[in-house]
Formats: structure tokens, sequence, C-alpha cells
């Protein structure tokens, strides 16, 4: 029964962890879209091609 007890300890600690690690996910995952949308522009491929 003691391991039982030890198991529950551990659900609640991870919950507050995962909600710390999600809040750090989101400014570093916003800055990354934009840069692929400006980079999408930029890329000259088929005005080379064409020439």
């Amino acid at each position: 029964m003691s391991p039982h007890k030890v198991f529950t300890a551990p659900p609640p600690y991870s919950y507050d962890h995962e909600m710390e690690y999600h809040a750090d996910l989101p400014p570093p995952y916003s800055p990354t879209p934009q840069a692929s949308a400006q980079r999408s522009p930029p890329p000259p491929y088929p005005g080379n091609s064409r020439k």
C-alpha cells in the first residue's frame, strides 16, 4: 500500500510541470511560424528557373 500512495503523489506534480512547460513553449513557437512565412516570399526559385 506504501507504493500506491507514492504513485498518487507524482500525478499532481507532473501536471504542474506540464503547465509550466506549455507556457514556455508558446513564446518560442510563435516566432518560428513567422520566420517561415517571411522565408516563403523571398525564395526566388521559380523566377530563376524561368530565366
